[in-house]
């Protein structure tokens, strides 16, 4: 029985899926698992458990909050950590505020240049900031240091009124950190940080240049990815030439560089 048959016929029967590849080790929810904030008064903690270094201690997790007041209903909605505010747990929040999560998008960053802050239970979303609500699929990333070693990953959820769906995550120890989606839908091998490749401009309209001053004029393989971790366009280019994505509808992509035996992706635009 192949891998990919493996697979498919453990989702079809419903387990989680735990795998570790290339410094990633990446946990599925199959079937996904949801949360409903209530009718208030209420909360409820404890909801989804992340255990970095499996010493049956979380270092993540997820709370809700819904609270009345007159004809109205108060909600929050939080990725917490243990212990609470410490300086070795930590969210990749938003520049503007540090009580909110940066709802990333697939492909994004997760790494020492982005901010974290360790403030006390940044949020998905509230009745005042509905930050991840109505988004769709977005990321939140976390760093966490325990023991001497450093931890980057990511949670993908949907936030769809008062129900919040966690559909994977993934972390490594890699000191470069990783992409929202590395080790899910965006494969260990689509992410090698090596080559000198540039993709331009970005944004871009119809047209997009790929250029590698050492390798001018030479072949590669490229294949672009939609913000689902879809293929939506692959084939063959030249160094210095541009690649036409004119039948590519608006939004982010990623774009995978293959050459001579490394690999090199490129976020862009598509505007």
């Amino acid at each position: 029985m192949t891998g990919f048959h493996l697979t498919s016929l453990l989702l079809a029967c419903g387990l989680c899926l735990t795998s570790v590849h290339a410094q990633v080790t990446y946990h599925d929810e199959v079937p996904d698992k949801s949360f409903t904030m209530t009718d208030p008064p209420g909360s409820a903690e404890n909801l989804y458990p992340i255990d970095l270094d499996g010493n049956g201690t979380y270092e993540f997790n997820i709370r809700w909050d819904a609270w009345s007041v007159p004809n109205n209903l108060i909600w929050f909605l939080h990725l917490y950590s243990q212990p609470s505010q410490s300086a070795t747990r930590q969210f990749l929040t938003k520049v503007s505020s540090g009580s909110q999560l940066e709802p990333l998008v697939y492909g994004d960053p997760i790494d020492a240049t982005r901010n974290f802050t360790n403030g006390f239970d940044p949020m998905f979303g509230t009745t005042g900031n509905a930050n991840f609500q109505g988004l769709g699929e977005r990321y939140a990333g976390f760093r966490a240091t325990i023991s001497g070693t450093t931890y980057y990953g990511w949670i993908r959820v949907v936030l769809t009124g008062y129900t919040l769906t966690v559909k994977d995550y993934a972390f490594t120890t890699n000191t470069a950190g990783l992409f929202a989606g590395e080790g899910g839908v965006l494969s260990a091998s689509d992410v090698s940080r090596s080559g000198t490749a540039v993709a331009a401009p970005n944004p871009a309209r119809d047209l997009l240049s790929v250029t590698d001053s050492a390798h001018a004029g030479e072949p590669f393989g490229y294949r672009i990815c939609n913000s689902s971790g879809q293929t939506v366009l692959e084939g063959k280019g030249t160094f210095g030439q541009s690649i036409d994505i004119a039948r590519l509808a608006t939004g982010t992509y990623l774009l995978r560089v293959a050459y001579n035996g490394w690999v090199s992706v490129h976020r862009f635009i598509r505007e």
